[in-house]
């Protein structure tokens, strides 16, 4: 189980510094950001414009989660970098209104 690092006590605990860390290591260009914890998944689902901004999720993730026994990481991030404007990016598939 993922949630075996004696840092995180609980799934919840894990997913949110999970949310917290995403949010500011991308300072926002992460959007529609959502991160789901499961046995021994972690997916995380979100829009961005930029490949670089991906490619800091894929490290955050790594240096957060227990190095021994990394989980599946399910990455569901839309890189929309046709004309680079943030607003035009789409929710991804699943994805219900907050």
């Amino acid at each position: 189980m993922i949630v075996s690092n004696p840092k995180f006590t609980r799934a919840d605990d894990l997913k949110a510094t999970l949310e917290q860390q995403l949010g500011e290591r991308t300072t926002g260009h992460l959007r529609y950001l959502h991160v789901e914890i499961t046995d021994d998944n972690v997916i995380v689902r979100g829009c961005t414009t930029s490949a670089y901004i991906k490619q800091l999720v894929v490290q955050t993730l790594l240096e957060i989660l227990d190095s021994t026994r990394t989980p599946r990481l399910d990455l569901q991030i839309q890189v929309d970098t046709d004309d680079g404007l943030p607003g035009r990016l789409e929710k991804p598939k699943g994805e219900l209104d907050r």
